[in-house]
């Protein structure tokens, strides 16, 4: 039998994954009301930090929340989880493992008439769409990935990388920023 703070861990890890927006819209979305009706203002950084003062048995006011869930339990910040697993869509997208309805909005450079010769398309860069609307436009999954991917060194772009592979790098990538 595990310890309990493998089974929190577990049921975190879980939950982090079944509360992404971009994999399960409808399951987000019923989680969150149901969430923030019991608690109103609850954010997912808040369940991220409750679970890690949980496995590090540390209380709310302790110090050094955040080195705890960098150092210690190796988590990514919120916005970082969402820069990797937008990463990680766009991956799966380039390499024929996504639905194609996404694939379609991830173009090469290189496929994009007249822009075969541009040095952008040697570097793997996506196309990235113009967008009008400055509330939700550059949110959107049609103009952020390419914009994250396009962000990314060069190393993490190659196309013989496997998905384990890439998942790993990225993560480490994303940890060096810290």
């Amino acid at each position: 039998m595990l310890p309990c703070t493998h089974k929190s861990h577990v049921f975190l890890v879980g939950t982090t994954e079944t509360l992404n927006p971009g994999v399960n819209d409808v399951k987000f979305r019923r989680s969150i009301q149901r969430l923030s009706r019991k608690r109103p203002g609850l954010t997912l950084d808040a369940v991220m930090n409750g679970a890690a003062r949980v496995l590090t048995n540390m209380r709310k006011f302790d110090r050094g929340m955040t080195h705890a869930r960098r150092n210690d339990l190796h988590w990514l910040d919120v916005p970082d989880r969402v820069k990797y697993r937008l990463c990680v869509t766009v991956y799966k997208c380039l390499h024929g493992m996504a639905p194609q309805y996404l694939s379609d909005l991830c173009t090469p450079v290189a496929e994009v008439p007249g822009r075969q010769r541009l040095r952008l398309a040697d570097r793997g860069q996506l196309q990235t769409p113009r967008y009008r609307l400055t509330t939700s436009g550059g949110r959107s999954f049609t103009c952020a990935a390419p914009s994250i991917w396009n962000a990314l060194p060069d190393y993490l772009k190659d196309t013989a990388l496997s998905l384990s592979y890439f998942e790993k790098q990225l993560k480490t990538f994303l940890f060096s920023r810290y």
